[in-house]
């Protein structure tokens, strides 16, 4: 009938299509600790923020800290520094979440951000290694982790990148 002869041998199936919706299981991984990590963040930079919170302020627990260590404005002096150590992983905690919500879109800017996003990530966590950091050998792992789950190539055709 003009389908080949009967000892000829078939070329396997094609593998099957990702559907526009179908993330990637190495993206979707990344999806999953880049919210974990956000979310972290976010409580971290919250508790941070609390305590320069009560530090700057004039009250009676202000007051006995910096009592208690032999200078009043000690407490004071040290706000600045608490609020700006607050900001960091909430800004981490929030472009995290961001992006870990818009991974499911289809874009070729979003897979680009995620990975230059981790990676500025991994830098600054090898600067506070060189700095004498001993606490962020873990967060380095799982950005550098993060990295290469993006980097498969289904994952980079998912995103047409």
């Amino acid at each position: 009938m003009g389908y080949g002869t009967p000892d000829q041998v078939l070329p396997p199936p094609p593998p099957p299509p990702l559907g526009p919706g179908v993330l990637p299981g190495s993206a979707a991984a990344v999806r999953v600790l880049m919210t974990i990590g956000g979310i972290l963040g976010l409580l971290c930079g919250a508790a941070v923020g609390a305590v320069a919170a009560i530090g700057s302020g004039t009250g009676a627990m202000a007051e006995a800290v910096g009592e208690g260590s032999g200078n009043p404005e000690a407490v004071a002096e040290l706000s600045p520094v608490l609020w700006f150590a607050a900001l960091v992983p909430l800004a981490y905690g929030v472009v995290s979440c961001v992006l870990a919500m818009s991974m499911r879109r289809r874009r070729p800017f979003l897979y680009w951000s995620v990975i230059t996003f981790q990676s500025v990530a991994a830098l600054i966590l090898l600067l506070a290694i060189f700095a004498g950091d001993t606490a962020v050998h873990i967060p380095l792992v799982f950005a550098v982790l993060m990295i290469g789950l993006m980097l498969p190539g289904r994952v980079r055709a998912y995103y047409g990148a």
